[in-house]
């Protein structure tokens, strides 16, 4: 479920039961564990497998993954990750510190939060608008249980950064319920990257199985450079090589050219031997008739390079749409229990 949530660099592992045989934990990891309960040792224990299995992909060799600052998880030099686990489900997701700044990811059941209280403690009043009206529009997802992990989320990739704790009135989440996405702007300043303040973070969200996910992959902060700058701009004028506009012009008798078909089809060729083709404009997701755009192929083949028409017909760029498929909402299937308020990173 998590490899979906997140953008490509990053590694991720699941488990939906704890395997069977010894725990598998250093004796360092085993310390920190010894006084505890048989359930927290097993979920601890799991939740290092698949931290192992993540980091094995990346091709590293993973000692004892040791609890640090906050509760957060001690990763290898030059490695960001976060760990999560609930009933039924454990899964990591790391990657290099080149490649993503932090992660932040959180697995919930999905069903309704114990009680109102625990609602007013984790939500803020704009919050609350859009959880009654997402609920009565799709009940098959928590809402509360969603903002709860979206708020983890934001949590776990917020404390590397910065070192300091965030409370759940200093972020405010705006889900997208047809996208699976979710924005947390921040309501304190935020960490400072390579000079630059990040005020919010995007993650994704999906159900299935009788859970919740939530994850947020923080990408480097890229300045634009005056060579970015000047290739995402475009003159005005018509680049050499650039196909002519259908010619429209009627015939010098007045009558429209061609019983008024067009000559060229919409990306500006011409028929074959000059015949007219039909006028035949792409259909769009939902089956509504749009604007005619260009199909990526041909813009790729025009120029593979022309970001602003790529950008135009894809605003969320050509790897948003072979990442992330559409998601499928699927109703609670598994007893809830109550949420960790103490924050943790694990």
């Amino acid at each position: 479920m998590i490899a979906s949530l997140l953008p490509a660099p990053a590694v991720t592992a699941e488990l939906f039961h704890d395997p069977p045989g010894p725990h598998g934990l250093f004796p360092e990891e085993e310390r920190v564990v010894a006084g505890a309960v048989g359930g927290r040792r097993r979920e601890f224990a799991s939740v290092r497998v698949c931290a192992r299995r993540a980091l094995g992909g990346l091709g590293l060799v993973a000692g004892p993954l040791l609890p640090g600052a906050g509760g957060a998880p001690r990763w290898p030099r030059g490695v960001v990750g976060s760990m999560t686990h609930c009933q039924g489900y454990r899964a990591a997701a790391v990657a290099l510190g080149t490649d993503l700044l932090a992660i932040g990811c959180d697995a919930e059941p999905n069903a309704p939060l114990p009680s109102p209280g625990t609602l007013a403690l984790v939500s803020l009043p704009q919050e609350r608008v859009w959880l009654r009206e997402f609920a009565a529009r799709w009940p098959a997802v928590a809402w509360d249980r969603l903002l709860f992990s979206a708020k983890e989320s934001v949590y776990k990739t917020w404390f590397p950064l910065t070192g300091r704790p965030l409370d759940f009135d200093e972020a405010v989440i705006t889900p997208d319920p047809l996208a699976g996405t979710f924005r947390a702007e921040l309501l304190v300043p935020g960490p400072v990257v390579d000079g630059v303040r990040i005020s919010a973070f995007d993650g994704r969200w999906r159900t299935g199985g009788g859970l919740v996910v939530t994850a947020i992959g923080l990408r480097p902060v890229r300045p634009v450079t005056r060579a970015r700058a000047a290739l995402s701009v475009r003159p005005a004028a018509v680049r050499p090589g650039a196909r002519p506009a259908p010619d429209r012009r009627p015939a010098p008798d007045g009558r429209p050219a061609h019983d008024g078909r067009p000559t060229h089809d919409h990306d500006g060729r011409p028929a074959h031997d000059g015949r007219p083709v039909p006028d035949v404009r792409p259909v769009r997701a939902g089956g509504r008739r749009g604007r005619s755009i260009r199909r990526p192929e041909d813009m790729m083949r025009d120029d593979p390079y022309d970001t602003d028409l790529i950008s135009h017909a894809f605003p969320k760029g050509l790897a948003h749409i072979l990442r992330y498929p559409p998601l499928q909402l699927a109703g609670a299937d598994d007893e809830y229990g109550e949420p960790h308020i103490v924050r943790g990173i694990d």
